[in-house]
């Protein structure tokens, strides 16, 4: 009988907080919902923060808008590393499979956990560290 090939498991089973820990020392965009060489975002410090919020810099005002936002819908506490996704089904028009669990469950608290957010989206410019350039 030939031996099954695959991949094993070697490690201890991994928890909730080793996955989180992990993922706050980790400083990569792997599961960010933006990702972009460069792009940097704004984390407003303790105390009085100075920020300009900048014009759209889009050409395709149809599809964006011409405010100084553009509306995107985000699915948060996602998984045991509690990430947050952008919804293909809001966004796009296509399939969701945090919508699809969300409208298959019975369960009342699963359901509001699924629930989409919608957020505005702005680049703007920290005048108190303009070094940094355009953020997010």
């Amino acid at each position: 009988m030939a031996k099954k090939k695959g991949f094993k498991y070697r490690g201890r089973e991994r928890t909730a907080e080793s996955v989180q820990k992990a993922s706050r020392a980790a400083n990569n965009t792997f599961d960010s919902i933006l990702a972009g060489e460069g792009l940097q975002f704004y984390k407003p410090r303790e105390g009085e923060n100075n920020i300009r919020l900048l014009p759209p810099t889009w050409d395709d005002l149809d599809k964006w808008g011409d405010g100084w936002h553009i509306d995107i819908y985000i699915h948060y506490n996602i998984g045991v590393d509690s990430s947050s996704y952008l919804c293909p089904e809001k966004l796009a028009s296509k399939h969701c499979p945090i919508c699809e669990a969300r409208n298959e469950t019975k369960d009342d608290d699963e359901r509001d956990a699924f629930t989409v957010n919608r957020r505005a989206l702005v680049w703007l410019s920290d005048l108190d560290h303009e070094e940094a350039g355009r953020q997010s």
